[in-house]
């Protein structure tokens, strides 16, 4: 009877830990695979560089050429357990795709997520793979997401080019950079974009978060020409 206590002790603190760890990372999707086995990486050319996903206790968000954002209703449900996500609704952008193959994911990504609306339940699991964490998805049709919690498709040599402090931030969000001309969006977890700023002719700048309530939010960083995002990145407002 110990013996059976200890093991429902140590699945109960596990399956928590998963919970923890999916709503303290930033994820990094690097492939979908269909119910029939069919492999599609994420893509990574000039308009997408990297897909990011980040869950809290209530919605998610994520993003490929748009922004989209899923949240459960108060209810009989949360959104979050330690081993499911589920949602009740959710809402996106609609820019237009500059490049095909990305429209086509992006479509098939999304519905990852609708597949799992209004109580259908969305199943994870958090491995650790040495140096990151793997984070697999399996939808209602049999569709899996496999992310990381590190951004295995960025050179790190990029991920040197800026430094981002304080965060967590109170009043003012402080960025270094070794390019002298940026487009700085931040989205709150809805996808809704609450700042865009254009930086020039500056490598060290400050951005204003005094007027934005306390929360998680998720910057991207666009070079001068608005074309390629050099960095994803998570904000939590306090």
């Amino acid at each position: 009877m110990k013996i059976l206590i200890i093991a429902v002790l140590f699945v109960g603190l596990f399956t928590k830990a998963q919970q923890t760890e999916l709503t303290n990372n930033t994820w990094y999707l690097q492939k979908m695979i269909s119910s029939n086995g069919t492999e599609t990486f994420a893509p990574n050319n000039s308009e997408v560089s990297s897909i990011i996903a980040n869950f809290g206790e209530t919605s998610m968000t994520t993003s490929v050429v748009n922004q989209f954002g899923a949240y459960t209703f108060p209810g009989p449900h949360t959104a979050l357990t330690n081993t499911t996500i589920m949602y009740d609704e959710y809402a996106y952008s609609t820019n237009p795709c500059q490049i095909t193959e990305n429209c086509t994911f992006e479509n098939s990504y999304f519905n990852v997520f609708k597949d799992g609306l209004f109580g259908v339940p969305i199943y994870y699991s958090i491995t650790n793979e040495n140096n990151y964490l793997k984070l697999v998805l399996n939808n209602n049709n049999g569709t899996k997401t496999i992310y990381s919690s590190q951004n295995l498709m960025v050179n790190d040599l990029e991920k040197t080019n800026f430094k981002i402090y304080p965060n967590p931030v109170d009043d003012i969000l402080k960025i270094k950079s070794k390019y002298s001309k940026l487009n700085i969006q931040i989205y709150d977890t809805q996808g809704k974009l609450i700042l865009n700023k254009i930086v020039e002719n500056s490598k060290n700048f400050d951005i204003d978060m005094r007027g934005i309530i306390r929360g998680i939010y998720f910057m991207t960083i666009k070079d001068g020409k608005n074309e390629n995002i050099l960095l994803n990145y998570k904000i939590i407002k306090k």
